[in-house]
């Protein structure tokens, strides 16, 4: 067997020291990380969190510069949650550009993740904000502004949105809710005893929402959304999928805040449906329905439908140059014609090379 050509160059490599000295420069930095961390861990525990009341001002600082709003807190508490810092703010109140006073809390619980010293920015590993009461709003250009503070605004990169989907956790618990909607000029919506919760991992945003209505409107509301996509000035580029759920609803009376696919002027029960989005469009819809007292009209030119019953899977997505459309164990009542047992469809729509 011939010998290998490169022995020498491996045998003197070998030899080096090289390896041993990158191993000692890691162990080294690593030695070096650990009691850097040690000391901010204990300079935290014994000399900045016992005191944390005299830390005040700056807190508001930072805060004020995270929100780019000015922030001001009547008083602040510091505790431990395992190895992170928690602080207990109370009197939180934010003002608008002008200094008006804009949003305030009782009480807000934050826990903070050493991904701030990283980032040099204040991060969070949970913000958990208790009985709040917030007036969301939609304007008649269709932005969007939490108690008349912006959600998401002109600017690039530094509004309170590109912040918010920063940190960790962000939870609402036993919140009131009053949703106004200018662009659809719709009554006031409140919301009741409403906990919420985003959880953000990057690019990846996952929400979910639970509500007591308006008892005249539906039972407890369920919504769920999981997303992807980094800056909310460019929503083209997200995607995702969001869940509604209401165990019954009086479905007419919602088309004064959601717009239907179909005409649905009566109906009431209870709905699951799954929403696809991609691009700022709707690419597929699941729906499990089962509804009574139904007027429905599928398209313009055809004749409304009075049903006693509508059960049953409705499922729809875009395909390329056209559209597909499922039925699974649907089932309907009508006052003329009789009932339909259960029964399965699908349907395919596509656009011919000529555009018929």
């Amino acid at each position: 067997m011939s010998s290998i050509p490169f022995a020498p160059q491996f045998r003197k490599l070998a030899g080096s020291r090289w390896p041993r000295r990158l191993g000692g420069v890691l162990a080294g930095a690593a030695i070096l990380g650990y009691f850097a961390f040690a000391l901010i861990f204990l300079g935290l525990r014994y000399a900045i969190l016992p005191h944390i009341a005299d830390y005040r001002g700056d807190l508001e600082k930072a805060l004020s510069s995270a929100f780019h709003l000015p922030v001001t807190i009547a008083g602040i508490e510091a505790q431990w949650q395992g190895l992170r810092p928690q602080l207990l703010l109370r009197g939180l109140k934010v003002s608008d550009a002008e200094g008006r006073p804009a949003l305030g809390f009782d009480q807000v619980e934050a826990i903070v993740s050493w991904a701030s010293l990283l980032y040099l920015d204040l991060r969070l590993y949970r913000l958990e904000i208790l009985v709040p009461e917030l007036a969301v709003r939609r304007d008649a250009e269709g932005r969007f502004f939490v108690a008349g503070l912006p959600v998401a605004g002109p600017t690039r990169g530094d509004d309170f949105s590109d912040w918010l989907l920063a940190q960790d956790q962000v939870v609402i618990r036993d919140a009131t809710i009053t949703w106004t909607d200018d662009l659809r000029r719709a009554p006031p919506l409140a919301l009741a005893r409403l906990n919420f919760k985003l959880e953000n991992d990057g690019s990846r945003h996952r929400f979910g929402l639970v509500a007591d209505p308006p008892r005249a409107l539906a039972a407890r509301l369920d919504i769920r959304g999981d997303f992807k996509g980094r800056d909310l000035d460019e929503l083209e580029a997200w995607k995702g999928q969001a869940y509604l759920e209401i165990d019954y609803a009086d479905l007419a009376v919602w088309r004064t805040w959601v717009d239907y696919p179909v005409d649905l002027p009566r109906g009431s029960g209870g709905l699951r449906l799954w929403l696809d989005f991609a691009r700022q469009e709707l690419t597929g819809l699941t729906a499990d329905l089962a509804l009574a007292d139904v007027h429905l009209r599928l398209r313009p030119d055809l004749p409304m439908m009075e049903l006693d019953a509508l059960t049953g899977r409705f499922s729809g997505r875009r395909i390329g140059g056209g559209y597909e459309a499922s039925a699974r164990r649907l089932t309907l009542s009508t006052r003329t014609s009789g009932d339909l047992a259960p029964t399965d469809f699908q349907l395919r729509w596509l656009t011919g090379g000529d555009g018929k």
